[in-house]
């Protein structure tokens, strides 16, 4: 009798979606958008601006009174306090990683300022084009989302 309710509370548990000995529950795929501003700097202090968002890649659609491994309710999509890395590179040398907090709106914001001497190490800092800086995001995923690189993009910097 005894394992008979020991069964039953176990389907019943994975039946509501409970997590059941271990078994991990599927995140939803997640995207990050992101603009970094201005796009070319001529003035020192060189200071860079990354704003952006996290969200689903695709609209998760529920039915009416119903939730599955791939549908989750609006007010529960952003939880905050998730982390995004916001990597600068010259080449292939990285030159600042900051770690900013998504917020419960889903948005990112990341501010670096590089001096005149940390980029003068860089020959192409007085070319006449400046020097280009490779900016990447990484989310970290959070409880819901997984893990997910955002776009490339380049700003300038002339001295």
């Amino acid at each position: 009798m005894r394992r008979l309710f020991l069964i039953l509370g176990i389907l019943t548990a994975a039946s509501l979606g409970a997590t059941v000995a271990g078994a991990a529950t599927p995140r939803l795929p997640a995207q990050v958008t992101s603009k970094t501003t201005p796009g070319t700097r001529t003035k020192a202090a060189y200071r860079f601006t990354t704003t952006g968002s996290v969200g689903f890649s695709s609209s998760p659609v529920c039915p009416a009174g119903k939730t599955g491994i791939y549908c989750v309710p609006p007010p529960r999509r952003c939880i905050g306090g998730a982390k995004v890395v916001v990597t600068f590179k010259v080449g292939s040398n990285t030159i600042s990683a900051r770690r900013a907090t998504v917020g419960t709106d889903c948005r990112f914001r990341s501010t670096v300022t590089f001096k005149t001497s940390r980029l003068r190490t860089y020959r192409l800092f007085h070319s006449k084009r400046g020097l280009l800086l490779t900016v990447k995001q990484r989310f970290e995923g959070d409880v819901e989302l997984a893990p997910a690189a955002g776009l490339t993009h380049h700003v300038r910097v002339k001295g």
